[in-house]
């Protein structure tokens, strides 16, 4: 199943990332954005880092707030034809301006 698999391979790379990056001190990961919505990724997540960190999900409210900010802002800076995708973040190989504009006729 290509769902399945993808959802291991995001809590793969996911849990290798917080085991490099491990605070001692503070062991808790906070998950926000679309992906918190899903139960099974957080429970598969939460399983790979058993032992190692905790991870939390905050409010659904709050998790599809903040989702719903970061969008608009994209969608503000696509508008003004900034940045709006950062290579730091996604892995790509550079910054970007991504999206479409539809006005209406």
């Amino acid at each position: 199943n290509l769902l399945c698999t993808s959802v291991h391979h995001i809590t793969d790379q996911v849990a290798a990332q917080v085991r490099t990056h491990l605070n001692p001190d503070n062991n808790t990961l906070l998950v926000t954005g679309g992906g918190a919505n899903n139960d099974y990724l957080i429970q598969l997540l939460t399983k790979k880092l058993e032992g190692q960190a905790t991870v939390i999900v905050p409010d659904k409210i709050l998790v599809d707030y903040k989702e719903a900010l970061v969008f608009g802002l994209m969608g503000v800076l696509r508008m003004e034809q900034r940045t709006n995708i950062l290579a730091s973040v996604t892995g790509a190989c550079c910054d970007s301006v991504s999206g479409v504009i539809y006005l209406p006729s």
